[in-house]
């Protein structure tokens, strides 16, 4: 564009500095709003690939706990299933064990019933027995008493030789032999070889045999754990002092001696035996 002169001259005006520089600065501009634009958009880019990338793991982790809590649901369903099916089981053993303890109690009342009975016998056939004896009852009466008493009392030894004591019953040897063969006799007459269960049945024992004799005790299952032929264990009061002492180690069956105390001794060696018997009603 010409500048006209306004004084008159016709002669075109220069075109000043100032003039020339305007295009440069307005292209510069331009050029730094693209620039500035282009930084945006690629910024812009830049945060929605992160938005982007950061929703595919929230929704990877979403799907991840919706699986685990699927799991654990039908983890929690079969839990639940056990629970019922161990819950019933239990009822019916409750049920069978109510079932079971009903039967037992009226099974002791019967016996209760019955001893009770028994009992009422005993002392009327005892009464009988004590006017037999003083002379006051019928003399004919002594055999049907008697007859009367082991009916109803089948277990209890009429041999003299066997002794009562606290409702048992023992037999005392008047022949020795082994361990083995004295408890085999025991058992083939239904009884077996004396076990010892207080102070006072060892002191009645010892007192009223004539020898040392053999009694059910033996370690023959474990060496030095003596049980009697029960399998109860033996007091350790019982033993004499330093016994049992296995020695030469041949000791494997016990006896008892004159002196109220229990020994070890070797099961071949013969000795008189003592017989126990319960006073079963």
């Amino acid at each position: 564009m010409v500048k006209v002169n306004i004084c008159g001259t016709g002669e075109p005006l220069k075109k000043t500095p100032s003039d020339q520089d305007g295009p440069k600065k307005r292209s510069t501009a331009v050029a730094f709003m693209y620039v500035a634009l282009a930084v945006s958009v690629a910024l812009l880019l830049v945060i929605l690939t992160f938005f982007i990338i950061k929703s595919s793991r929230l929704e990877a982790e979403i799907e991840n706990v919706q699986l685990k809590d699927l799991q654990m649901s039908s983890e929690l369903k079969k839990l639940d299933m056990e629970l019922s099916k161990t819950s019933s089981e239990t009822s019916a053993k409750l049920k069978n064990l109510e079932m079971d303890l009903e039967r037992q109690d009226s099974q002791i009342q019967d016996m209760q019933a019955k001893d009770s009975e028994m009992s009422l016998k005993l002392s009327d056939l005892e009464d009988q027995l004590m006017k037999v004896a003083s002379g006051r009852g019928p003399k004919t009466a002594d055999v049907t008493v008697m007859d009367d008493f082991f009916t109803i009392y089948p277990d209890l030894p009429d041999d003299p030789d066997w002794h009562s004591f606290n409702g048992h019953h023992y037999y005392f040897s008047k022949t020795t032999t082994n361990w083995a063969e004295a408890n085999e006799w025991c058992r083939s007459r239904d009884s077996y070889l004396a076990v010892i269960s207080t102070s006072e049945e060892k002191t009645f024992i010892s007192r009223s045999m004539t020898e040392r004799s053999w009694v059910g005790l033996s370690d023959s299952e474990a060496e030095g754990i003596w049980k009697w032929t029960t399998g109860e264990s033996v007091q350790g009061s019982f033993w004499a002092k330093g016994e049992p002492n296995n020695d030469k180690n041949s000791e494997d069956c016990g006896e008892i001696m004159n002196n109220d105390y229990l020994n070890d001794s070797n099961c071949e060696d013969h000795k008189y035996w003592v017989c126990e018997k319960d006073f079963v009603i």
